[in-house]
């Protein structure tokens, strides 16, 4: 079977300049290198980097087909899909990016096309393959009220949703057949999160970012963006009365860039009126960020919208640590009872910064549940293995295919 895994063209492939659905392609991309499924060729198109070196598109069962997109042409894209966007036409048919996808497609026969989380892309796409499209959603973007879901809906013949919540979303879109949307919840690299804490792993970072040998460390990690709830994260650490505590901020305001913005600086007045340490990494590329998941004593996701399957959260399970979550989008999903504690975003007498400082204290005094819950966590990220995912994955194409 061959498949042509199209990316959403914001961010490279590998995952050089981060990015959670650039990350889970290269994971497939690694997987299906080392598995026995060789009966799948895989093709990937994405944007290129400057910094890719030759390692880094060096697969036998993978070839990578990188577009160019240099400012201008972005500027181009942009500028005539927001033109005919007025006039009701989707950006998508103006996108240089996507029209280089589609001339592959003209010159290359595929069984399969998967468009990554960019549920737009089908609708130029489908008009120059007879190949199966099959989506691959990330985000909630495919729903009865977003921009022309019916004709996406027509013209691509399966999803594949990364949550059970992400799959009812695509099901509000009346034309859509249930049968061929499928849920398949993200994987971990279990072997990179899974290093054993000990006292000797974590003393260079501890040195580098001055954090004391005796510090519990909440960890924070992505995006710093108002979604994340990371300035109610700041201030339920604020509500903490305990000394010897350091929240640890791991992510940048966009991705690869750690160029400051408003809501960046509101978060570091926030952080000023701390009386413990509120430390700001700014972006650590993805395959780093292991290593300061063993400083952590707690993950926390606070996310506010409706994260649809955050990785971070499936990332300390498999470091071994009790997470701290919302129950937003697909969280409930993956941190079963007994992994961590699922804090309510509305509906109490308390705000929401209190509600998650409280949690956050709850598991800070107690060092028992602590350490049930991070063998509970680490057990359940089994569960989630790349190498299963990815067979899973490929399974449910086939099954796609066939139907």
């Amino acid at each position: 079977m061959r498949v042509l895994l199209v990316t959403p063209g914001v961010l490279p492939v590998p995952p050089v300049e981060g990015g959670a659905v650039e990350t889970l392609v290269q994971q497939l991309v690694d997987s299906l290198e080392v598995s026995l499924l060789d009966d799948i060729d895989l093709t990937v198109f994405s944007i290129k980097s400057p910094k890719y070196n030759t390692e880094h598109l060096n697969f036998k069962k993978t070839q990578y087909k990188l577009f160019n997109y240099t400012p201008l042409k972005r500027f181009i894209s942009g500028g005539l899909g927001r033109l005919f966007h007025k006039f009701g036409i989707s950006r998508a048919y103006f996108n240089l990016y996507l029209r280089a996808a589609a001339s592959l497609l003209k010159r290359e026969l595929f069984d399969v096309v998967v468009v990554q989380n960019q549920p737009e892309f089908i609708l130029p796409l489908r008009k120059k393959t007879k190949a199966k499209i099959i989506l691959h959603l990330h985000n909630d973007k495919l729903n009865a009220a977003a921009p022309f879901s019916t004709s996406i809906a027509q013209g691509c013949d399966g999803v594949i949703a990364v949550s059970n919540y992400i799959k009812k979303r695509v099901e509000t879109v009346t034309c859509i057949d249930s049968r061929n949307v499928k849920s398949l919840l993200n994987c971990v690299d279990i072997d990179r999160f899974s290093t054993v804490k000990t006292p000797n792993t974590s003393t260079d970072l501890r040195q580098r970012y001055g954090i004391a040998p005796s510090s519990k460390v909440i960890l924070f990690v992505g995006r710093l963006d108002p979604t994340k709830g990371v300035l109610e994260l700041i201030q339920a650490f604020n509500t903490l009365k305990q000394e010897d505590l350091c929240l640890l901020i791991v992510g940048s305001s966009w991705f690869s860039s750690n160029t400051p913005n408003l809501y960046a600086t509101k978060l570091e007045a926030e952080a000023a009126e701390a009386t413990n340490q509120v430390i700001f990494t700014g972006f650590v590329p993805h395959q780093e960020v292991s290593k300061f998941h063993n400083l952590a004593d707690i993950v926390v996701v606070p996310s506010i919208w409706e994260d649809p399957c955050p990785l971070v959260v499936l990332e300390g399970m498999a470091a071994g640590s009790p997470v701290v979550a919302t129950d937003s989008g697909g969280i409930p999903e993956l941190l079963s009872e007994g992994c961590g504690i699922i804090v309510p975003r509305k509906g109490s007498s308390v705000d929401f910064p209190t509600r998650l400082g409280k949690a956050l204290n709850d598991l800070l005094v107690d060092e028992g549940q602590r350490k049930a819950f991070a063998l509970n966590a680490r057990n359940r990220a089994e569960m989630f293995g790349v190498n299963d995912f990815a067979r899973r994955f490929f399974e449910t194409l086939q099954d796609l295919h066939d139907d």
